[in-house]
């Protein structure tokens, strides 16, 4: 813990040049990276695949992003009634 002299900006740089907690950075990054990357790529060959011809990627985008919006506010409230 910081100690009440210790300037925020000191505590900040002591937490960056931790190693475990750097590593967790990093696979935390690299695995949401991951993740968008997944889905763009499907994305991109659904869209192709559906609208052969025509530039519909926003109306894919709409159709693959649309559950997510709907559906986190339900989960969040059942992931609280449930364990």
């Amino acid at each position: 813990m910081a100690s009440v002299s210790e300037s925020p900006a000191t505590a900040i740089d002591g937490v960056f040049r931790n190693r475990s907690f750097m590593g967790h950075v990093g696979a935390q990054f690299f695995g949401a990276f991951n993740d968008n990357l997944f889905k763009q790529l499907i994305l991109f060959l659904a869209a192709r695949k559906l609208f052969p011809g025509e530039d519909q990627q926003g109306l894919a985008f709409a159709v693959f992003s649309l559950p997510f919006i709907l559906f986190s506010g339900i989960a969040g409230v059942m992931s609280k009634r449930f364990s």
